[in-house]
């Protein structure tokens, strides 16, 4: 999937400098913050509104429990987002809408005496993951030091919330004598503990060259 994005970001960034070559102030930035390590690349066809597309990506491993259950977690933040700035007053500040493709997503592994769905099951084997609605509309503001400024590094901030929905969870359990009604309880009370993350918040700041 990811070889599938980076191709995808790829061909958009050869389509935006194309169309680059007849509009002028051309943006490429680099930053950090909830979404993970990103580049992006940014146009500004008017004196008040720019366009970007960037690209998000970071893992990270951890534990948590969930219903009693330790599990070896590993986060994945994968997103590409298409945004439309807007400069009110053609400087810095800026507000912002569009979507995100969401590949944002945490699978677990569990294993050994454990308890599903109120049962106590010896030697058993659990996976876990969850993920989220593919398309996540975002708004937000931000600053952007370079705004009709030609050739000059900048500052870069976005502030801002996505909806990505309620999480989908999916559970699967090996063992012996495993009863699917255990797990599906299990699985029932993960999504009622996580039910109300349906938004994400977007925290970000960088550098931008504009040429």
């Amino acid at each position: 999937m990811i070889k599938k994005l980076l191709i995808l970001v790829i061909v958009a960034g050869f389509c935006f400098t194309v169309m680059a070559q007849e509009q002028p102030s051309v943006g490429i930035g680099v930053k950090g913050g909830t979404p993970g390590a990103g580049v992006e690349i940014g146009f500004r066809f008017t004196p008040n509104i720019g366009t970007r597309l960037g690209l998000n990506y970071f893992t990270y491993s951890y534990d948590t429990t969930q219903e009693g259950i330790e599990y070896d977690a590993d986060l994945t933040l994968l997103s590409i987002a298409g945004l439309i700035d807007w400069h009110p007053a053609g400087g810095s500040f800026r507000v912002s809408g569009g979507f995100l493709y969401n590949g944002n997503e945490v699978e677990g592994k569990a294993k050994g005496d454990l308890r599903i769905g109120g049962t106590d099951y010896t030697d058993v084997k659990v996976k876990a993951k969850v993920d989220f609605d593919d398309f996540a509309p975002y708004v937000g503001i931000g600053w952007d030091t370079s705004f009709g400024v030609e050739r000059q590094w900048g500052f870069i901030c976005d502030l801002g919330i996505i909806y990505h929905g309620i999480p989908h969870v999916t559970l699967k359990a090996e063992g012996t004598g495993i009863d699917p009604a255990d797990v599906r309880k299990e699985k029932k009370d993960i999504e009622d503990n996580i039910k109300n993350y349906q938004w994400y918040p977007i925290i970000t700041l960088g550098l931008i060259y504009r040429f």
